[in-house]
């Protein structure tokens, strides 16, 4: 890998701890630690509507405290900070790398209108406290479940960028190379992960060479020539030696749309494009590893 694809793949590192560690820690921490702030305020304010009962004298000198009016506001600030963490995370990560999706605000005024209902509603009975409670819950629950449903979307889809038919038939010697290409690809770096599985690929022709050479189906001159040579002389020479006409021009197409993640005046690699194009290479691979294969049985 050159030094400027070795950049790049940092790159993706650090997007990849920074997207999950703020993503799933921070966010989910966060909104856990909200609703248990809540909850424990609402369970003080029970008790002491228990405890003050029907007196309007001592519910309007305990209930009604700054305080407790207090609470909301700092409850609001809560939101607003964990809405500021998403709403950076949507645009300097999931927008940069061209990610189609976004991860949902909470309704900061929804929120706060629910907690100020409950503080005005004073409750006269232990089963009217307890239903009171129950509603808020249920409320407040189907609020931030918006939010961790749209970060389980977020998740299933970066599963799906990684799911790839055929996979699992690649020998360990390409696996980790075609795994690269799919990690690259999934965090929005199609042409560099276009690029990454085209190496891989030359590096099952470069095993196709050394396998001819050692089974004597080309010579030591010939071996020595085409192994450093370039990937459309590697190709053209094992033409008809090793590869027939239909996959020598499956072979010659992907290089081509490989060469436009290095050369973007050859046009452009998107996201889409590089999907398709790593599910090519790894057929290619596997077709490619069989003959090899079929070349240490001597079958070829």
């Amino acid at each position: 890998m050159n030094k400027k694809l070795e950049k790049e793949r940092r790159g993706v590192s650090i997007h990849t701890s920074v997207l999950l560690g703020m993503v799933l820690s921070g966010i989910g921490l966060e909104i856990r630690d909200m609703l248990e702030r809540v909850n424990k305020f609402v369970m003080m304010r029970s008790l002491q509507e228990c405890i003050i009962g029907e007196s309007k004298e001592l519910r309007s000198k305990y209930l009604t405290t700054k305080k407790q009016k207090g609470f909301v506001n700092d409850l609001q600030k809560k939101i607003c900070a964990i809405n500021k963490n998403i709403s950076e995370i949507n645009t300097e990560i999931l927008a940069e790398l061209g990610i189609p999706k976004r991860i949902d605000k909470i309704n900061e005024k929804y929120i706060c209108s629910l907690m100020t209902k409950r503080i005005k509603n004073v409750t006269e009975s232990d089963q009217s406290i307890k239903l009171s409670n129950e509603n808020l819950k249920l409320k407040l629950s189907f609020e931030c479940r918006k939010v961790s449903d749209s970060l389980k979307v977020l998740l299933d889809y970066f599963n799906s960028l990684e799911n790839y038919d055929g996979i699992d038939q690649i020998n360990k010697d390409y696996h980790k190379d075609i795994k690269e290409a799919i990690n690259i690809s999934s965090f929005g770096f199609g042409k560099t992960s276009v690029l990454c599985a085209g190496r891989t690929i030359e590096k099952v022709i470069n095993n196709c060479l050394r396998k001819l050479n050692k089974n004597n189906k080309i010579n030591k001159e010939e071996f020595d020539e085409f192994i450093n040579n370039s990937y459309n002389n590697k190709i053209g020479f094992l033409k008809n030696r090793f590869i027939n006409e239909e996959e020598f021009s499956k072979l010659k197409s992907f290089s081509f749309d490989r060469d436009k993640g290095g050369h973007p005046e050859l046009g452009n690699v998107d996201n889409e494009r590089a999907r398709t194009l790593i599910s090519s290479a790894i057929w290619l691979v596997i077709d490619l590893q069989e003959k090899i294969k079929r070349l240490e049985d001597n079958d070829l």
